[in-house]
């Protein structure tokens, strides 16, 4: 995610952030839904991993997944990057 005039961002995937009209308004919360085996867990992964490494927070509210489980995925993913800003909600 980068910021953009007038407080928006965009989520670091071109084609996304095309199809949603260059960004989205600072505050805006994405939910991601879709059938099994339909990318949604990439989708996430790399909107949160593109905010995260541009110094922003994000909360990831789990309803599969182990809350550990999830920050562990971005502690091997992230390569280094901080894993405190992302706060996880395990339903």
């Amino acid at each position: 995610m980068t910021m953009v005039e007038n407080e928006s961002y965009t989520l670091g995937i071109k084609e996304l952030d095309a199809a949603l009209g260059g960004s989205i308004k600072s505050g805006s919360n994405i939910m991601i839904i879709g059938p099994p085996m339909s990318g949604k867990d990439e989708l996430l992964y790399n909107i949160v991993l593109s905010g995260i490494r541009n110094n922003n927070a994000a909360i990831i509210v789990s309803t599969r997944e182990p809350g550990e489980s999830v920050l562990d995925w971005f502690k091997q993913q992230g390569q280094g990057l901080p894993v405190a800003n992302i706060g996880i909600v395990d339903c």
